[in-house]
C-alpha cells in the first residue's frame, strides 16, 4: 500500500494533507478468542504541520462473524482540537465505485474487477456522521475533528465476491444495515 491510509486508517488531515505515522513500535492483545479479539497499536510520536508532535494510538475489535472492526483511534497533542481523515486508497481506475451514505455515516469502496481473483470491497462506518466526505484521486475520506486523548471510534473492513458478496450491492447493503443497527441498538431492560 506504501504511505496511505489503506482500507480504512485514520490519520491527522491538515492543509490538505494527510500526516502519516510510521508502523507501530508496541502492541498488546488484549482479548484472545474464541468470540472476539482485541488489540492495541502504539505509534511513535510524529510530526503533524502546525499541531507539533503527535503520538497515536489504535485499539482494534474484531468480533466472530463480524466483517467489521471496530476502531478506537487516539490521538495525545497539544491543542484544543485537530482534524482527521479516515480512508480508502482508491486505484484511480474508471472500474472502481464509490458509495457515499447520504447521511455521511459510511463509506462503501468496491475495486476494479479481477477475472481471476474476483472483487474486493471496503467499507469504513462512523458511530456519528463525518462532518465531510472528500474524493480525491488518491484517497475518498471521511472527515471528523478530535480533541486531545479523545477516542474516536469508528468500524472499517472488507469483503469479497468469492465469500459472501456476490456483487457490490451486496456488500452495500451489510454495510448499510451495519450502520443502521449502529443507530438502534438492541436494548435490554431488566426489570
Amino acid at each position: 500500500m506504501g504511505p496511505t491510509l489503506g482500507a480504512g486508517a485514520t490519520a491527522p488531515y491538515l492543509n490538505n494533507k494527510l500526516w502519516l505515522s510510521k508502523n507501530f513500535t508496541e502492541d498488546q492483545i488484549l482479548d484472545k478468542g474464541p468470540l472476539r479479539i482485541t488489540f492495541r497499536l502504539n505509534y511513535a510520536t510524529f510530526p503533524v504541520d502546525t499541531i507539533g508532535d503527535v503520538i497515536s494510538t489504535r485499539i482494534i475489535t474484531l468480533d466472530a462473524g463480524s466483517q467489521l472492526n471496530k476502531v478506537r483511534q487516539i490521538h495525545d497533542f497539544k491543542g484544543s482540537s485537530m482534524p482527521v481523515a479516515t480512508g480508502i486508497v482508491m486505484r484511480d481506475s474508471p472500474e472502481e465505485k464509490v458509495v457515499i451514505d447520504p447521511g455521511k455515516r459510511y463509506v462503501v469502496h468496491a475495486e476494479p474487477l479481477d477475472s481471476v481473483n474476483g472483487t474486493l470491497y471496503e467499507a469504513f462506518v462512523s458511530t456519528i456522521p463525518f462532518t465531510d466526505i472528500e474524493t480525491k484521486t488518491d484517497h475518498v475520506l471521511g472527515l471528523q475533528t478530535v480533541k486531545p486523548q479523545e477516542q474516536y471510534t469508528y468500524f472499517t473492513g472488507a469483503g469479497w465476491s468469492k465469500f459472501g458478496f456476490a456483487t457490490s450491492d451486496d456488500w452495500v447493503k451489510y454495510v448499510d444495515e451495519f450502520s443502521r443497527k449502529l443507530q438502534s441498538p438492541l436494548t435490554i431492560i431488566i426489570e
